[in-house]
């Protein structure tokens, strides 16, 4: 006998059913998205600390890194930086101190920051 797993509601709709990842398959694709809204809603950049200081902060971080993505420069590759991040994330206790942060590339940030939402459940 085969055991099926049995389908739960959506956490989304309440209609559709889900097999363990919440969302229905109507559901899924807005579902990250909705999240993030969610998380932001109704704060802007400087409101969530990211005003004209900071942009002063990731010009002289910029210009400290050459521009180049430091986790690559790490790797011995030479890769240019699509923005500044914080080494450690200040939602796990870290600064905009010029020491936490570095330029980072787009595929480093995104592997980074998938690391970063597990070490948060």
């Amino acid at each position: 006998m085969t055991r099926r797993k049995v389908g739960r509601p959506c956490t989304k709709c309440r209609i559709g059913l889900h097999y363990g990842s919440g969302f229905c398959e109507g559901c899924e694709d807005t579902a990250s998205t909705d999240r993030w809204a969610q998380h932001h809603q109704g704060r802007t950049t400087t409101e969530r600390g990211y005003g004209h200081e900071w942009e002063q902060t990731k010009k002289i971080i910029k210009i400290r890194d050459k521009n180049l993505c430091q986790p690559c420069k790490r790797e011995g590759v030479v890769t240019q930086a699509t923005s500044v991040d914080h080494i450690l994330a200040k939602a796990h206790g870290g600064s905009d101190e010029h020491s936490n942060l570095e330029c980072i590339c787009d595929p480093h940030h995104k592997t980074k920051t998938a690391k970063e939402r597990t070490k948060r459940r």
